[in-house]
């Protein structure tokens, strides 16, 4: 398990903060196709217009055709890859990321594929709410379950996360 962070916020307080989190790889264990690691990260940013842009500007700009809707660094040339990070990169933001390598997983991670996906990301935003004071919280992920019980255990999880681990005198509003 790896927690990585790099944030540029200077303790300031604001009074609203945009997280977007997602994952890379799959929750599968048996099939010879699964991954070898799940992978969250969560970039944090009080500009997410600019964030936003970032596909726009690269598919013009590199004349990428035919990723309409998600730029997938999996399927991505070297060049997408560095032109995206480095425009992430001019932006106030902070990123943090946790890995988990599949194979090395405890059997209580590897029965529950949904415990497995709150975990690493309870992992990564709680080192997001310790590090991040404002008054509000947009929490924007793609929400990977359809089992309506999951989410809700998700979203149990999170907010439970939030009231332990946010910093500052008052719990954010999270959305």
């Amino acid at each position: 398990m790896s927690i990585i962070s790099r944030s540029l916020f200077d303790g300031a307080l604001y009074s609203s903060v945009d997280i977007y989190l997602d994952e890379s790889g799959d929750l599968g264990f048996t099939s010879p196709r699964s991954s070898q690691y799940l992978v969250v990260a969560a970039v944090a940013t009080t500009d997410s217009t600019y964030l936003s842009r970032i596909p726009r500007k690269a598919r013009k700009k590199l004349h990428i055709k035919g990723m309409d809707k998600e730029i997938k660094f999996s399927n991505s040339s070297e060049e997408i890859r560095r032109y995206v990070l480095n425009e992430i990169n001019k932006l106030d933001c902070w990123v943090v990321w946790g890995a988990i390598t599949k194979k090395n997983a405890i059997s209580q991670l590897r029965k529950n594929s949904a415990y497995l996906y709150n975990y690493l990301c309870g992992l990564v935003l709680c080192d997001m709410f310790e590090r991040t004071h404002t008054k509000k919280i947009n929490l924007i992920f793609d929400r990977h379950t359809t089992k309506k019980g999951n989410r809700d255990k998700l979203d149990s999880y999170i907010n439970e996360k939030l009231k332990s681990r946010h910093s500052g005198h008052f719990v954010p509003e999270l959305r």
